[in-house]
């Protein structure tokens, strides 16, 4: 099995919900996201490629760069006064985790393939380290 992995770094604040009182995830705190995105294909297309970086790096200005760079993430439920570049998790989310992100990340990926018609894989895994020794994942297998 084939595989690609690109990385996209990217800064936000975020505020996690329904924690002990004292927990300092409780409060409104930013981190250097680091966003691995792997994609594990048996076939290669016709140049050698599971897919070409350069899409991988249009999903990353489509979506990374517009939506959650230098953003504070929140879900309907946040306890905290928006400002500033917000970006609200759909309804279906009830915290901003790393692996609740890793699956939302997922299925935005997902719905950038099918615009751009790439469908040569077989998993995605998205890794999300939120700060150098903590990370989330979420993995996808058709």
């Amino acid at each position: 099995m084939f595989d690609i992995e690109k990385k996209f770094t990217f800064e936000a604040a975020h505020i996690l919900d329904g924690l002990e009182d004292g927990h300092p995830c409780g409060t409104l705190h930013g981190h250097s996201y680091k966003l691995y995105i792997k994609i594990y294909s048996e076939l290669l297309n016709d140049n050698g490629f599971i897919m070409d970086f350069g899409d991988l790096k249009k999903f990353g200005k489509e979506f990374i760069d517009r939506n959650l760079d230098h953003s504070m993430i929140i879900t309907k439920n946040s306890c905290v006064t928006p400002m500033g570049k917000v970006f609200l998790l759909p309804d279906e989310y009830k915290n901003t985790t790393v692996e609740i992100m890793c699956e939302y990340i997922l299925k935005e990926l997902l719905l950038f393939f099918k615009s751009i018609s790439f469908n040569n894989f077989c998993k995605i895994r998205i890794k999300m380290f939120e700060t150098e020794n903590n990370s989330g994942s979420y993995t996808y297998e058709k």
